[in-house]
């Protein structure tokens, strides 16, 4: 895994226990837990998304319960984000109206709800949908 934060030379010892420290944390997480945490930082970020992390998004959804199964064709940091990843729409970036002033619906016409089609493997929103 690569190295979490700099640290000066005399101290690369530090960087592997940090390391050890933080997957040990980050494998008791769901994934939704793990999502947030690999957009609060760049250093969380570039840890979480690595190749050696792949076991901590396997765990990780293990660890939510209801989560339906990875399916073999996708990776499961990506099932992770589709199906805790917010509700905006993958494909126009638009927002659910949940994250939207009260009166969203003169934008969206009360229809920018997002729903994950499992089928495309993407959360999409009405507008785009009937697009597709």
């Amino acid at each position: 895994m690569d190295i979490l934060f700099e640290v000066s030379a005399s101290c690369a010892d530090c960087n592997v226990v940090l390391e050890i420290v933080l997957c040990q944390i980050f494998g008791h997480l769901p994934a939704d837990d793990l999502v947030r945490l690999s957009r609060a930082s760049k250093a969380f970020r570039q840890v979480l998304l690595s190749k050696q992390s792949t076991f901590l998004w396997k765990t990780a959804l293990k660890n939510s319960g209801n989560a339906p199964p990875c399916p073999e064709d996708v990776s499961n940091l990506t099932w992770a984000n589709l199906l805790f990843g917010g509700s905006y729409c993958q494909a126009c970036s638009f927002p659910s109206c949940r994250d939207m002033p009260v009166n969203c619906h003169q934008n969206c016409g009360g229809k920018s709800l997002k729903e994950i089609l499992f089928s495309l493997r993407r959360r999409l929103c009405q507008k785009c949908i009937n697009s597709q």
